[in-house]
């Protein structure tokens, strides 16, 4: 199974990439983070998987570099699991409070 997360470099999102790493049903594992270039992408990734002690696995992990403001998000990760780490902290379903311009597209 492929997974979307957003949120890695904070500290709920790190602690979900880190409890996916160790679940290898999880095939690739896709992470939307802010960088200028593939580089800093991931260097911040590696920084994430290091503070929790997990091994970066290149062929695992990839970051996605955007923000959820981004019109054109949602044709990106259409087809892709996504966890939204609001929503699972705070609820089961979406509410429009946490719907951004570039996720207006995707079905719930």
């Amino acid at each position: 199974m492929n997974v979307f997360i957003t949120g890695v470099t904070g500290f709920l999102g790190g602690e979900l990439l880190a409890a996916l790493l160790k679940d290898n049903k999880y095939e690739k594992i896709y992470c939307l983070l802010r960088a200028n270039n593939e580089e800093e992408a991931y260097i911040r990734l590696k920084k994430v998987v290091a503070f929790h002690n997990d091994r970066f696995d290149n062929n695992r992990i990839f970051p996605v570099i955007g923000d959820l403001t981004d019109d054109k998000l949602s044709m990106k990760l259409i087809g892709n699991k996504i966890y939204w780490i609001q929503i699972l902290l705070f609820m089961q379903q979406p509410t429009p409070l946490f719907r951004s311009k570039g996720t207006k597209k995707l079905k719930w």
